[in-house]
């Protein structure tokens, strides 16, 4: 294995309890995650050759699995977390591969619901906490990051009946707050103010130089777990320099061979 490389993927049951660790083995991997809000953020794995009993435990109902990567002898960082949605196994040639398929909090967007009523003058901020609190009672998210509060009013009262997901983006968007769950963690900011900015360029990791598109860039560095949505990248190139929000991030990595890359798409550059 590329000593350079490290990657390990833990599983454990959703509820708690004890889990399993892999990294000893080959391992591959494709993240994808999107700021479109219906797209859940999804993760294949591949694993090879691990005994029957590791992957009887895999396969339980009700799993959810971690990707943690570093380069060198840097600390482990977290590039993943989700359900396990489906893990099958096959031959290749001499390999038996594990294939595991996870998806990034999706009941948030399938099937946590609210009906509730409210009454007149009711704060977005209240019904937000309501939503917030659906998500956290159904253990659909870990944890918060960020703050919402808003002073804006239903005048006429308020009928929130349906998806949790579509309820909160109506609120968030509509007092000018984005909002992404990543890793299991429901993040909110007032639109294009992250305060972690990432800085690319030929010295820390940016490969080629970045595609102009219709709509922003495209780029390509070494494998950096914290590029995510909404997160802003400062890219200095030759002919490209600026701070940019990416929209759609793709994470590849391999600890034998391949790519251990990370590709975002932006859809503008953020304005000074």
């Amino acid at each position: 294995m590329q000593f350079e490389r490290n990657i390990s993927i833990i599983v454990t049951p959703s509820i708690g309890g004890e889990g399993l660790i892999f990294k000893n083995f080959r391992i591959n991997f494709e993240v994808q995650k999107s700021v479109e809000k219906k797209v859940q953020n999804t993760a294949k794995i591949q694993i090879y050759n691990l005994g029957d009993n590791s992957f009887n435990f895999i396969k339980q109902n009700n799993m959810v699995v971690t990707i943690k990567v570093r380069w060198k002898d840097q600390t482990d960082k977290l590039l993943f977390f989700g359900k396990i949605n489906r893990a099958s196994k096959e031959k290749k040639d001499t390999d038996w591969i594990i294939k595991i398929e996870s998806g990034d909090s999706g009941n948030a967007y399938n099937s946590a619901k609210l009906s509730k009523s409210y009454p007149e003058k009711t704060t977005h901020t209240n019904v937000f906490e309501d939503l917030k609190n659906e998500l956290l009672k159904g253990n659909i998210i870990k944890g918060i990051k960020g703050f919402f509060s808003s002073d804006n009013l239903f005048n006429n009262g308020f009928a929130a009946h349906g998806n949790v997901g579509n309820l909160m983006d109506n609120i968030l968007t509509a007092n000018n707050y984005e909002w992404q769950i990543n890793n299991g963690i429901l993040e909110i900011q007032k639109k294009g103010t992250s305060n972690q900015i990432i800085k690319l360029s030929s010295e820390s990791g940016l490969l080629d130089s970045p595609e102009v598109t219709e709509n922003g860039i495209k780029a390509t560095c070494l494998l950096q777990s914290e590029i995510a949505p909404l997160r802003q990248v400062y890219v200095e190139s030759l002919y490209i320099k600026g701070v940019f929000i990416p929209t759609k991030v793709t994470h590849s990595g391999d600890n034998l061979e391949g790519k251990f890359q990370t590709t975002f798409e932006t859809s503008e550059k953020k304005k000074k």
